[in-house]
């Protein structure tokens, strides 16, 4: 048994980095075709929406930080305003060095003792899943509106497919239960597993309804930086966005929160709508440091700081 999940995990390394070789290759290629005058022509021509996507930073996270804190006064009800930050941060870091930012519970758990890990590591996991969740079914339904010949029934299949994950998101609370049983084949942790399952009920709602606001500042911030650098948004671009979010979600990361993955395949499903790739790498790197690497920084100096609770 202990063999096969050590093959099991070695398959799924190798897939990993095989997608990673595929994607630098896949780059590569890409940049190839772009010359150092391509970026010599990107500039700003508008401030004011720069200055909105830089402001959108703050929403961006707020909207995070409310989901994980939700999360804490659910879980641990006198939870300080101090402690989410730096908790927050501390996860920030954790999550850009692990594969597909999953280990954002990591840094978080670390502030907390060890009787309460597991509900928040089990509460970061499926606020995770919320920003997840709403990445996906935005970006099917804006599969529909993107500029390819699509098969009629494809938009119909992409709608359900969104609808069925939005139905799965809400059933998991009732299947963590025999989720968790089936994984740890013990059966004398029932009052644990009802505990969690009603922490997971009472936030259903608040971290789809969070992550929602938060994917829609992505794509906001995305949209804004372009027409900051002179490109025209139109429906076309905003549907472009969503796919791209959709296509870098999906794809497997090794660590830096998908840094090149996203750039990849902005180059790919957006290079068809804005002549200048360079615009792209540009706008693509800019929002990354933006959002995540300068974070990452911050959490790292609360990382570096904080006192593990073992009690």
């Amino acid at each position: 048994m202990l063999e096969n999940v050590k093959v099991r995990k070695s398959l799924f390394l190798v897939l990993k980095v095989g997608v990673i070789l595929l994607v630098l290759f896949l780059f590569i290629q890409k940049i190839k075709g772009i010359k150092v005058g391509d970026f010599e022509t990107v500039s700003i021509q508008y401030f004011t929406p720069l200055i909105i996507v830089i402001a959108l930073f703050f929403l961006n996270w707020y909207f995070e930080w409310l989901k994980w804190k939700h999360t804490l006064f659910i879980v641990i009800p006198t939870s300080n305003i101090k402690n989410i930050t730096s908790s927050l941060l501390s996860g920030i870091t954790t999550g850009v060095i692990t594969p597909n930012r999953i280990g954002n519970f990591i840094g978080r758990a670390l502030y907390y003792p060890m009787r309460q890990r597991l509900s928040i590591t089990i509460g970061t996991l499926y606020g995770n899943f919320a920003q997840f969740t709403a990445t996906v079914f935005f970006g099917l339904v804006a599969l529909t509106l993107y500029p390819i010949e699509l098969n009629s029934i494809v938009p119909y299949t992409l709608l359900s497919l969104a609808i069925l994950l939005i139905l799965f998101y809400f059933l998991i609370p009732s299947l963590i239960k025999k989720l968790l049983l089936l994984i740890t084949k013990k059966h004398n942790i029932t009052n644990t597993l009802i505990q969690l399952k009603k922490i997971l009920q009472a936030l259903k709602f608040k971290l789809l309804y969070f992550s929602t606001f938060r994917y829609l500042v992505f794509v906001f911030q995305y949209a804004l930086l372009f027409y900051a650098l002179g490109e025209a948004v139109q429906i076309n671009l905003i549907a472009g966005i969503c796919v791209m979010y959709l296509i870098s979600t999906l794809t497997p990361s090794l660590f830096f929160g998908k840094l090149l993955i996203r750039e990849t395949t902005a180059l790919y499903v957006l290079g068809t709508l804005i002549e200048n790739p360079a615009v792209i790498i540009v706008s693509s790197l800019s929002l990354w440091v933006l959002n995540l690497g300068i974070p990452s920084l911050i959490g790292a100096y609360f990382l570096w700081k904080t006192k593990i609770e073992k009690t």
